[in-house]
């Protein structure tokens, strides 16, 4: 996670490895991937789409602004691992209080990646780590598991 609304837009608009909890797991290699060049321009409720190589496999993954932070996760749904999107980086549903599966309708906490309802309750998106390089986003790798935001 990034808190945008209380750091500067300059040198710290986010905590450096920032995720929920602050934290990063750094027992696998992780090559640090560029999320945006200028994240002040991923609006409110706006979704940026990347790739990250996790174990050696290549996987989608988003970022998504809420509530002035941004969160990070792999786009793959907990139920039957399709794209929680209809690859136009839209996530959130129309009441804005959850990110939404676009196939069968899964519905996880913006903050955590908890499922709270569908067909995968109860389950976790990956959560992925972010850092501010200047003005830039970038993934610096998973989170650390059983962290919360």
């Amino acid at each position: 996670m990034v808190d945008t609304a209380t750091d500067s837009p300059a040198s710290k608009v986010w905590n450096a490895r920032a995720a929920p909890g602050g934290a990063i797991d750094d027992s696998n290699p992780f090559q640090p991937v560029r999320v945006i060049d200028d994240a002040r321009k991923l609006g409110e409720g706006r979704g940026a789409k990347f790739t990250v190589t996790l174990h050696g496999v290549q996987q989608n993954a988003f970022a998504v602004r809420w509530k002035g932070r941004v969160f990070a996760y792999v786009n793959a749904c907990r139920h039957q691992h399709l794209p929680l999107d209809f690859g136009d980086a839209r996530f959130f549903d129309d009441e804005y209080d959850a990110l939404v599966c676009c196939h069968h309708g899964a519905r996880y906490q913006p903050d955590t990646g908890t499922c709270v309802a569908g067909p995968c309750e109860g389950a976790r998106l990956t959560v992925l780590a972010l850092e501010a390089r200047g003005e830039e986003l970038w993934c610096v790798g998973l989170a650390r598991p059983g962290v919360a935001g």
